[in-house]
């Protein structure tokens, strides 16, 4: 059992060992991830144990304009949109660093952060685990489900074909956990 939650992928890291085990090379690993994802979206960076991807700033800017557009099409009663409306005016100019301090703070239902272990299927028999962190722009309640990865991509390319001109919806994914 877990709760369906929707979101901004922000930054994912595989663990380099891992991948030398499977021989998965960075461009290999880059493919994989951008059938999921946008991955132009996201900055690479490396170190001895780990590669990571953040999502670029100028990116990150469109948030608060493409968060206003989803909760637009979410049905709500008039405490969830003083909600909506009081979160959208604290995500407002805020900085990469701000936005993830403010998800951490869980202080707002509709604005979470969430760390998710996902695999990736790199063949037949391997799969690989990427970390995921997300901010988590919608959170429904627990949900018994197995095997939904279709249904899910139905909700991210929903909202990725309705997001207009915001890139950063390249970088929406949905979690059950």
């Amino acid at each position: 059992m877990g709760y369906l939650q929707l979101g901004i992928c922000h930054r994912m890291s595989v663990h380099k060992d891992k991948m030398t085990k499977m021989k998965l090379t960075n461009e290999m690993l880059i493919s994989k991830l951008n059938k999921e994802m946008d991955m132009s979206l996201f900055n690479y960076g490396e170190n001895e144990n780990e590669i990571t991807f953040v999502i670029k700033e100028p990116i990150l800017i469109q948030l608060h304009n493409f968060m206003q557009f989803q909760f637009s099409l979410y049905p709500q009663n008039k405490s969830e949109t003083k909600e909506f409306e009081a979160l959208l005016n604290r995500v407002t100019n805020a900085s990469y660093k701000e936005l993830i301090e403010l998800s951490k703070e869980r202080s707002i239902y509709n604005f979470q952060h969430n760390q998710i272990s996902h695999k990736i299927q790199v063949d037949s028999w391997n799969w690989l685990q990427v970390d995921v962190s997300l901010f988590v722009i919608f959170v429904e309640g627990k949900i018994l489900m197995e095997g939904y990865n279709s249904f899910l991509g139905y909700f991210e390319n929903l909202v990725r074909s309705s997001s207009g001109n915001w890139s950063i919806a390249g970088a929406f994914r949905g979690f059950i956990q």
